[in-house]
C-alpha cells in the first residue's frame, strides 16, 4: 500500500521528517538522506502536448509505420503504428542528447544513432559519439566517438550494414581534433577520420548517391560559441566529394561562392545522382545587421546565400534561389525521390518549391508549430512527410497541404520551474520555444493528471516562472527580459518589462541589456516585492506596476567587439554573427537574503558577484575577493545563507572554451565558492570536478527553502506515485488521446527556480543539464545549503 505521497508504508512520512530534521554529521547524513530518497517512487506529471526539440526522424521504407524520433534532449522513440502511441528505447543509455539517427537500408533493425544536437545553440548538450542497435532498438551498443560532441549525420551503406560514415561537428565552445567524417568498416568496432579540415571545422552534413554509395559529398562547417558571441563560418567551411568511398576527397568549387562560407546542407535525388542540391550560407554580417543569421535581405539579388544547384555530381554549380532562413538553426533541404522538382527547406517556417528550387513559398506547414529541423518524404509515396521541430512531429498525407501534429510524445524543454502553494500546489515552467505553462501536482480524477489541466501561462521562450504565494497571480519571463504578469483567476496579461527614461540632460532613454534568460527574484520577506536583472536591477514593491533602478551597470561592461572568436575581432563581419546570444554582459542572477532584505547579491554573465548591505545605496563586487576565479566565471546561481546574511554560496561556470583536459559528458568543472562576510572575506573554495550521474535513486540533494517540497538531482520532471485511487489501469493515467506516459521526458530543466512561497517558495536542482527536475511530497523539515548550481556549457542561456 502506498500513501498519497508515494512512500512505501513500511517507510513512514515520520521517518522521512526525522532524516531531515536531526543534526548529523554531514556524511551521515548524506547517506541516511540518500538511503531514504532511494526508497520513493516518482511519477511523471506532464505535459505531453509540447513534443519538441526534435533534432531527426528515420522511417522504415518497407513499412513507414515504423519511424524513429531523436530528440535533442530526450533520447530515441519509437512507434510501429504511425505514431499512435511510441516508446521510449535509449532510456537506459548513459546519455540523452540525439543529433542523427539512420537506419540500415539493407537491415532495418540496424540502427545508428549520433549523439549531440548540431543546431549550435546555447542550449544544444553535446553527447558522446555513437551508437548502434542491430535489434530494432530494444539493446544498444556505445561504438565510440565521444569526443566528436554533436554529430549531425550518419550515412550507412545500402547493402552493408556495417559500413557507415557520421559527420561529426566536434565541440561547439571550443576547438578539438575529432571532427569531420569518421568511417567504419566493421560496424563500428574501429574508425578512421577520412576528412579533417582543421580543429575548427567539423561535418555538418553528409549525402550518400543511393546508386552509388562510394560517392559521398560533406558540408564541412567551420563555428565557435562562446560566453559573449558566436561566429558561424570562416574559410574551414566549403563542400567535399569523395567517389572512392572516403579514400580521397575534392573540396568543390565551381559557381560555389568564394571567400568564408557558414553553414551548409546537402541533398541528392533519389532518381539521378547527378543532381545535387545544396544550402549554403555564404553573406556574413557586421554586428547590428539583424538576428536572423542569414534569413535577412532574402530578395537582394546580390545575395550569395541560398540554394545551388548541381546536374553533374557537384563538378559545376549555379545558384538558383537566395532562399536560406536562419541557416546557422536550420540549413536542411530535402528533394522529393519521386519528384526532382519539388523541394523542401526547414526554417522558421517549412519551405517548398515546385520547380526545382527557383521560388519558395514559407507555408508548407501553416497548422504546426515553427522551427523545423527535420523532414522525411516517402519514397514510396510523396503525399506522405513526417516533420520534426522544436514543436514536436507533425506528419502529412496530402503533400504539406495539411499536417496532424502528434501531442502524445511525452517531451518538453524546460530552461525554469517554479511552484506555489496551493494544494495540491502547481508546478510551472519556462520552456523552449513552447512559452510558459503551469500543471497540478496532482488531482482527484481516477484519470491521473492530464494534458487538459495544463494551462498555458506565458508565450515566447518560457524562462522564470514566478507565483504569488496567494494564487491569483503570477509572472512570466520570456526571453530577453519580456515579463509578463499573467491573472490566473481572470487569464488577463499585462507586459510589464522596465522602461529607462532620458536623464535630465539626455535625450534618448537608457539602453537596457537583457539575457536571453532574465533572472527575476521574490523577496523572501514580501511577496510583493520582487527583483528584476539587466545590465542593471530592477525593484518593484507592488508585484511589477511600478519599478525603480536601484543599482548602476554592475557588470564589466566589455564591448565584445573588442573580443575574438576564433581569431575574428567581434566589430568584423561573421556569419551568423552572434545568433543567440542577443547582448553581453546582464544579470543571470538575483538573491536577496532571507535575514536581511537590505542584502541583495546579484551576478552577472561576464564574472561580477556584486552585493549591496543598504538596499542598492551601493554596491561592491565581492567577486574580486575570491582567489582562483577566473575573471569571466558565468555566475549561475547565488544561495544566500539561512544561518549568517554574509555567507552565501554562488555558483558558476569557467568560459568553456578555456577548458582544458579530460570533462565528463554532462558535468564539468563546477566552482563552489563560500564566503563570509559579504564577499569581504575570501572564505574558502573548493575546485573539483563534479562527479558523475548519481546511481538511480540515490539523487544528491541540493537546497530547499519550503517546508514541503524535496528535491533531488534527476532526470525526469516528476512527483510522487500517484495515489492508487487516482491511477488507471497498471497505475497509469488514462487519458484517451493524451495520457501521460509512465516514462516521460522533461528534457533540459535547468533550473527548478522562483516559485511563490510564504516566504517566497524556491527550489533548485543539484547538477548540470537536466533533462527535468523530480519532485517529492510532502517531507517535512528543512535541509540546509548544500552546494551552489553549476550551469553546464552546453546549457548557456538560449532558446
Amino acid at each position: 500500500m502506498r500513501t498519497r505521497s508515494g512512500l512505501p508504508g513500511s517507510l513512514s512520512l515520520a521517518a522521512v521528517i526525522a532524516l531531515i530534521a536531526t543534526p548529523l554529521p554531514a556524511m551521515a547524513q548524506d547517506a541516511d538522506m540518500a538511503a531514504a530518497v532511494a526508497a520513493l517512487e516518482w511519477r511523471e506529471i506532464g505535459p505531453t502536448i509540447m513534443g519538441g526539440r526534435i533534432a531527426d526522424i528515420a522511417a522504415v521504407e518497407s513499412d513507414p509505420s515504423t519511424f524513429y524520433v531523436g530528440v535533442a534532449t530526450g533520447g530515441v522513440w519509437k512507434t510501429i503504428n504511425g505514431g499512435n502511441t511510441f516508446e521510449s528505447v535509449f532510456d537506459d543509455q548513459p546519455m540523452l542528447s540525439v543529433g542523427d539517427v539512420t537506419l540500415a537500408p539493407s537491415n532495418p533493425n540496424v540502427v545508428w544513432v549520433g549523439s549531440g544536437e548540431p543546431q549550435n545553440r546555447q542550449s544544444s548538450p553535446w553527447g558522446m559519439g555513437v551508437f548502434r542497435s542491430t535489434d530494432a532498438g530494444r539493446t544498444w551498443t556505445h561504438l565510440g566517438l565521444e569526443a566528436t560532441h554533436h554529430i549531425s549525420r550518419i550515412q550507412v551503406h545500402p547493402r552493408n550494414p556495417d559500413v557507415a560514415y557520421v559527420a561529426a561537428m566536434g565541440r561547439l565552445w571550443g576547438s578539438n581534433p575529432e571532427r569531420g567524417v569518421y568511417r567504419t568498416m566493421d560496424g563500428g568496432e574501429t574508425w578512421e577520420l577520412v576528412l579533417h579540415v582543421d580543429e575548427h571545422t567539423g561535418a555538418i552534413d553528409l549525402a550518400m548517391d543511393p546508386g552509388d554509395p562510394r560517392t559521398l559529398f560533406a558540408a564541412m562547417y567551420q563555428r565557435q560559441r562562446t560566453l559573449w558571441g558566436f561566429n558561424g563560418g570562416g574559410p574551414g567551411s566549403g563542400i567535399y566529394r569523395t567517389m572512392d568511398g572516403g579514400d580521397n576527397w575534392t573540396k568543390l568549387a565551381g559557381g560555389l561562392p568564394e571567400g568564408d562560407l557558414g553553414r551548409i546542407g546537402l541533398d541528392i535525388y533519389r532518381g539521378d545522382g547527378n543532381l545535387v542540391m545544396a544550402i549554403v550560407e555564404a553573406d556574413a554580417r557586421a554586428p547590428g545587421q539583424g538576428g536572423g543569421g542569414g534569413g535577412q535581405g532574402q530578395d537582394d539579388p546580390d545575395r550569395k546565400t541560398g540554394i545551388y544547384k548541381s546536374t553533374d555530381r557537384g563538378e559545376t554549380w549555379t545558384q538558383v534561389s537566395t532562399t536560406n532562413n536562419r541557416p546557422m538553426y536550420y540549413s536542411q533541404i530535402r528533394i522529393d525521390p519521386n519528384d526532382p522538382e519539388r523541394v523542401y527547406l526547414g526554417g522558421g517556417n517549412l519551405y517548398r518549391s515546385s520547380d526545382g528550387g527557383n521560388n519558395f513559398t514559407p507555408d508548407a506547414s501553416s497548422e504546426v508549430h515553427s522551427d523545423h529541423h527535420a523532414l522525411w518524404v516517402d519514397p514510396g509515396n510523396s503525399d506522405h512527410l513526417i516533420l520534426g521541430g522544436d514543436g514536436g512531429v507533425s506528419v502529412s498525407w496530402d503533400r504539406s497541404d495539411s499536417w496532424r501534429q502528434l501531442r502524445n510524445l511525452p517531451l518538453a524543454q524546460f530552461y525554469e520551474i517554479g511552484v506555489d502553494n496551493r494544494d495540491p500546489y502547481h508546478v510551472c515552467g519556462g520552456l523552449q520555444d513552447n512559452g510558459s505553462w503551469c500543471g497540478p501536482s496532482d488531482t482527484w480524477s481516477n484519470q491521473g493528471i492530464r494534458t487538459r489541466d495544463w494551462y498555458n501561462v506565458g508565450s515566447g521562450d518560457g524562462y522564470f516562472t514566478v507565483l504569488h504565494p496567494d494564487g491569483g497571480e503570477m509572472l512570466a519571463e520570456s526571453q530577453n527580459g519580456n515579463l509578463m504578469r499573467t491573472n490566473l483567476k481572470t487569464g488577463e496579461r499585462l507586459r510589464m518589462r522596465p522602461l529607462g527614461r532620458p536623464g535630465e540632460d539626455e535625450e534618448d532613454p537608457p539602453d537596457y541589456r537583457w539575457n536571453w534568460d532574465t533572472p527575476v527574484e521574490v523577496s523572501p520577506s514580501d511577496p510583493n516585492t520582487i527583483y528584476y536583472g539587466g545590465n542593471v536591477v530592477f525593484k518593484s514593491t507592488d508585484y511589477g506596476q511600478t519599478w525603480e533602478q536601484i543599482s548602476p551597470d554592475l557588470t564589466k561592461d566589455i564591448d565584445r567587439q573588442t573580443l575574438e572568436i576564433m581569431g575574428v575581432l567581434g566589430s568584423e563581419p561573421m556569419m551568423s554573427a552572434n545568433d543567440g546570444t542577443s547582448t553581453f554582459g546582464n544579470m543571470i542572477s538575483i538573491e536577496e537574503s532571507p535575514l536581511d532584505p537590505m542584502v541583495v547579491y546579484a551576478g552577472t554573465d561576464d564574472g561580477n558577484l556584486q552585493v549591496t548591505r543598504d538596499g542598492g545605496g551601493t554596491w561592491t563586487n565581492a567577486a574580486l575577493n575570491m582567489p582562483g576565479v577566473p575573471d569571466q566565471l558565468y555566475m549561475t546561481r547565488i544561495v544566500a545563507s539561512h544561518a549568517d546574511a554574509g555567507h552565501r554560496v554562488g555558483g558558476g561556470r569557467q568560459p568553456p572554451q578555456r577548458r582544458h583536459g579530460p570533462v565528463r559528458v554532462r558535468l564539468e568543472r563546477l566552482r563552489r565558492v563560500v564566503a563570509g562576510d559579504h564577499g569581504r572575506d575570501p572564505g574558502r573554495m573548493v575546485d573539483e570536478r563534479a562527479p558523475a550521474a548519481p546511481a538511480r535513486g540515490q539523487p544528491p540533494l541540493r537546497r530547499q527553502r519550503d517546508r514541503d517540497l524535496l528535491l533531488g538531482r534527476r532526470r525526469k520532471l516528476v512527483a510522487p506515485a500517484a495515489p492508487e485511487h487516482a491511477a488507471g489501469a497498471g497505475g497509469r493515467h488514462q487519458d484517451p488521446g493524451t495520457r501521460e506516459r509512465p516514462r516521460h521526458r522533461h528534457a533540459r530543466a535547468r533550473d527548478l527556480d522562483h516559485g511563490g512561497r510564504h516566504p517566497a517558495r524556491r527550489t533548485e536542482p543539484g547538477g548540470a543539464r537536466l533533462r527535468g527536475a523530480p519532485l517529492l511530497d510532502p517531507v517535512g523539515g528543512r535541509l540546509q545549503p548544500v552546494h551552489a548550481a553549476g550551469l553546464d556549457a552546453g546549457h548557456l542561456r538560449g532558446g
